[in-house]
């Protein structure tokens, strides 16, 4: 009777708390129920020979940006502010070898996918639209990467929750159809040189969005970020094709590339809590199968109309890259990357997009290519200083680069 009237008493104690998670949903911070957290030690195997998901030892640096409370343990339990218990649970794993391990590998990884990413603007500008439409590419896209992470996870195998697929349809929505949607009609629609420029905003628009969303803290240092990032996006979309008759640039291009931005945004801060419960294949892999299929009925009719015999070898090739490269071996490499190190210094690596993209058109109109380089000038420097610079003051700590390894 005695165990049994304190087995009752501890069932009373639960109940709030599962109504409780319930209620989190919506602000992104909910931690898995307990039996679904993975109960392991650093390095062990799942019964399939499998390396699980690991919690740090150790706090692990993330960005007040990303929407976890300041001041709170990040090792996987709930964390104890200045003020006592935190007000909301933050689970943070680490995948692969800790970020001490390896971390040249992992730059190497990062160095990889700003490559990649910088010579797609170029690949995907030059067979849009005469070639193939944007909308129709991105179905091309979907089409093809979608069975590659499917293949990787029937190997790798994780169920997912029931309660989980809402959020991954709204992932899918935000992170695949309607961010590559924008991305492609408008690299279309302007120059390259622009595209890159303003994609290096966003992680000033996540924190506006985590702002929203989750009541994250804006202070004066991010407030003075946001500021530079919204007078440099501004002033370089006032100044769309002011390179003259040769400028590739538009206005309506220009802010399609900056809507894109803010939905991957989005698609961020609504992933947090799932990159936190399942493996980052498990949730690419249904993001993807989400997203590809509100994607491939909006370029359905631009796909078909694809004229493929009038394809060169070199088209071909593009088509080629853009499916396996940009979509698939930079999604892997981004995996292997935030395994090693910490999220922030992967996210250092958007300062590196404009200066690649510009050394690309550079090299493409020596060679004879394509020639953007009527949209690269001190106007253009200047907008990507004042954005970089604002996206410093927001994703950076006030301790500069010595607290990025912490």
């Amino acid at each position: 009777m005695r165990g049994g009237r304190h087995q009752g008493q501890r069932h009373l104690r639960r109940g709030p708390r599962r109504h409780e998670g319930a209620r989190r949903f919506l602000r992104g911070a909910v931690q898995p129920p307990r039996d679904e957290i993975p109960q392991h030690g650093l390095g062990r195997q799942d019964p399939h020979g499998a390396r699980l998901p690991q919690v740090h030892p150790r706090g692990v640096h993330v960005s007040e940006a990303s929407g976890v409370p300041h001041g709170c343990r990040r090792d996987g339990g709930i964390g104890e502010g200045p003020g006592g218990r935190c007000t909301r649970p933050a689970l943070v794993t680490v995948v692969g070898d800790t970020p001490a391990s390896s971390p040249w590998k992992a730059h190497l990884a990062l160095w990889g996918v700003g490559l990649i990413y910088a010579y797609n603007y170029l690949v995907a500008k030059g067979l849009m639209p005469e070639k193939i439409g944007p909308s129709g590419f991105i179905a091309l896209r979907v089409a093809g990467a979608t069975p590659l992470f499917w293949l990787l996870y029937a190997f790798r195998w994780e169920r997912v929750a029931r309660a989980d697929l809402a959020r991954l349809w709204l992932c899918g929505l935000t992170g695949v159809t309607i961010n590559q949607l924008l991305f492609f009609n408008g690299l279309a629609a302007t120059s390259p040189v622009h595209a890159s420029i303003i994609m290096t905003i966003n992680p000033v628009l996540v924190l506006l969005i985590s702002a929203a969303l989750l009541g994250t803290a804006i202070t004066l240092r991010k407030v003075t970020g946001i500021a530079l990032g919204a007078a440099g996006a501004i002033t370089l979309l006032l100044n769309s094709g002011g390179g003259g008759l040769e400028s590739h640039a538009s206005w309506q291009g220009d802010l399609m590339v900056l809507l894109n931005a803010a939905s991957y945004g989005v698609y961020l801060v609504a992933v947090k809590p799932l990159m936190a419960k399942y493996r980052p294949l498990t949730v690419i892999s249904w993001v993807f199968l989400f997203g590809g299929l509100m994607a491939l009925p909006v370029g359905a009719s631009q796909a078909a109309a694809i004229e493929w015999s009038t394809f060169s070898t070199q088209d071909w090739l593009s088509v080629g890259f853009v499916v396996l490269f940009t979509t698939f071996l930079v999604y892997l490499l981004n995996i292997y990357a935030l395994g090693k190190v910490q999220p922030t210094v992967v996210s250092i690596y958007i300062y590196l997009q404009p200066l690649l993209v510009g050394g690309m058109v550079w090299l493409a109109a020596t060679l004879g290519g394509a020639d953007y380089t009527a949209d690269m000038g001190w106007l253009q420097a200047c907008c990507a200083v004042v954005i970089a610079a604002g996206v410093w003051l927001v994703s950076v700590p006030p301790g500069g680069w010595k607290r990025l390894g912490r």
